[in-house]
């Protein structure tokens, strides 16, 4: 992949009278969906092509804009009416598709246990939504412990949406996620719903370090990110949810795996896998196959190396001494 100089761009929002009857809510957002940044921002919308970025988003003022990287500073004008520019600097260089964008009137919650993230959500949810992140310093902490590196974007940012208005469940960017609000539950649930929102939000946040942070150098290395990911969920799995349920989780994944493999499904490194499928290896129930199997092959090569070894092959991959911000596949953790 290739680095270039920093993307700059300024973007209006809240402009015009059909502005507002256009986005339900008042919220506007981009989605992570593949070859999608172009339509949208002006780029190179190619997953090796990488660099920072300064964004600017111009909106009313009742309005909120959540983007990429570290929050530099608001503006307000001294128009009439006046608007807010947010001035955001994403310094780690990313591919376009990272990029992503969320307008809306959002309540803004920081994080009670002084780590560097921010949960919003309309109004309407913001009692789920405190309810919901309570546990979410566990996974940030544990992430941050085993691989001995802070999280690599400044602040992290989750933002939930009412589900009728995302496209997909989850959307990634860099330091940025989007939620289909559906997933937020109140003190009243008990059942595997709150376990399953925790895993969900788990795994998004491993992702800003696999797949995100550190990317895939060809098409078929990006299953070793996705597995390093869930890889990284999985040790959260173990440490707050118990061995138990790690246990029970890793059984019924090996199982659906040999189900799939005996059916046939493509092997993980193989040009069919990657480059034929345009990317789309990663949707639907066959890239939820790949992602479980992706997980099991880099568990067995754990047990193989040692637990010690295998994480420090990880945290060398997540340094930020490291020149590369990519990985191969021909570089992965071997025994």
């Amino acid at each position: 992949g290739e680095e270039h100089k920093t993307g700059s761009g300024r973007l209006y929002f809240g402009e015009g009278r059909n502005w507002r009857s256009f986005c339900q809510h008042n919220v506007l957002h981009s989605n992570s969906q593949i070859r999608r940044a172009h339509c949208w921002f002006p780029c190179i919308d190619s997953a090796t092509q990488r660099c920072p970025f300064d964004l600017e988003f111009t909106v009313s003022t009742d309005l909120v804009a959540v983007s990429n990287g570290d929050l530099l500073y608001q503006v307000l004008s001294k128009e009439d009416p006046p608007r807010k520019t947010y001035v955001y600097k994403l310094s780690t260089p990313v591919s376009a598709q990272w990029i992503s964008l969320v307008v809306g009137p959002f309540e803004v919650l920081p994080d009670k246990n002084g780590i560097s993230v921010s949960h919003m959500c309309l109004s309407s949810t913001l009692s789920k939504l405190d309810n919901t992140i309570s546990f979410f310093h566990d996974a940030y902490s544990c992430y941050e412990d085993y691989l001995a590196a802070s999280f690599p974007f400044g602040l992290y940012k989750q933002i939930f949406l009412p589900s009728e208005m995302v496209v997909s469940p989850t959307s990634f960017g860099a330091s940025t996620c989007i939620f289909s609000a559906d997933i937020l539950n109140d003190e009243k649930v008990i059942d595997q719903q709150i376990i399953g929102t925790r895993i969900k939000l788990a795994y998004a946040l491993a992702r800003q370090w696999f797949g995100i942070y550190t990317s895939a150098e060809e098409p078929n290395d990006d299953w070793l990110l996705d597995g390093l990911a869930g890889f990284l969920t999985d040790l959260f799995i173990k440490r707050y949810l118990g061995n138990n349920e790690a246990r029970y989780r890793r059984f019924k994944a090996n199982c659906t795996v040999c189900q799939f493999d005996v059916s046939g499904a493509t092997a993980l490194g193989s040009p069919d896998a990657s480059t034929d499928l345009y990317g789309t290896q990663t949707l639907g129930s066959y890239g939820k196959i790949r992602s479980l199997k992706a997980v099991a092959v880099l568990q067995t090569l754990e047990k193989q190396m040692g637990p010690d070894s295998f994480r420090k092959i990880l945290q060398m991959i997540v340094a930020s001494t490291r020149a590369s911000r990519t990985l191969s596949t021909k570089e992965a953790p071997r025994e």
